[in-house]
């Protein structure tokens, strides 16, 4: 939900245009057939975006056009009303700056901060790999970055090294792919380290390839968010 909440901090810059477009174009005639035209993009893309439920950030760019082309044609009828440049940018200033200034605040500082103090997880995750693992030894990303297997140079436990394709149970529904018989075949190749990063939200195949692993398998380091065991 977190998207959806950041999204209506952006949202209701445009909603506002939106509500001052029609006051100003209400004696407009050939207004009304392109701003509902562009209501109705938008509409139809929240919609589109809210059917899985899942919120992803990146689900609502199909939606950045009509926002910014109805801030565009509300902001030029503005422009006309004001009649000097200035005012018309001190207001998208402040429109925009609470939005902008807490976007950054909460997707960039953290993550600059967390990578000038800890370096970047995945390279430390690699080097500490690099010496538990020998050049023909398997390694199994269940749910982290994959980019982690090019960094280990590690043989492949599987040709689906995008985790969702296996973790997630509609994108392996979609793709075809076996998640029991899959995880199987992995565990079965025995692979040296398997690494779990920990999300806020659940996933029960996680839950249950992370129980399958406390037989075989010790933690041997947790490095940020992410638990790596290793082989006994």
């Amino acid at each position: 939900m977190h998207s959806l909440e950041d999204w209506f901090k952006w949202v209701w810059v445009t909603v506002a245009a939106i509500a001052f477009l029609a006051m100003r174009a209400r004696n407009t005639r050939n207004a009304d057939p392109f701003r509902g035209f562009l209501f109705l993009w938008l509409v139809v893309g929240f919609a589109e975006t809210s059917l899985t439920l899942k919120f992803f950030k990146h689900y609502y760019l199909v939606t950045m056009p009509p926002l910014c082309l109805l801030l565009a044609r509300a902001s030029a009828r503005f422009h006309t009303g004001i009649g000097h440049p200035r005012t018309l940018v001190l207001v998208l200033v402040v429109a925009l700056g609470f939005p902008a200034a807490r976007t950054v605040e909460k997707s960039y500082v953290p993550w600059i901060s967390a990578y000038l103090r800890q370096g970047d997880v995945n390279v430390n995750i690699a080097r500490y790999l690099k010496g538990q693992i020998s050049p023909q030894d398997s390694i199994y990303v269940v749910n982290g970055q994959p980019i982690v297997y090019f960094l280990t140079k590690a043989q492949l436990p599987t040709r689906f090294v995008f985790p969702p394709l296996i973790i997630s149970e509609p994108i392996s529904r979609v793709a075809n792919v076996d998640y029991p018989g899959e995880v199987d075949r992995i565990l079965n190749k025995a692979p040296r380290a398997v690494l779990i990063r920990r999300k806020d939200e659940g996933n029960a195949r996680v839950d249950e390839i992370e129980a399958r692993l406390q037989r075989d398998y010790v933690v041997g380091t947790r490095i940020a968010d992410t638990t790596v065991y290793i082989r006994k």
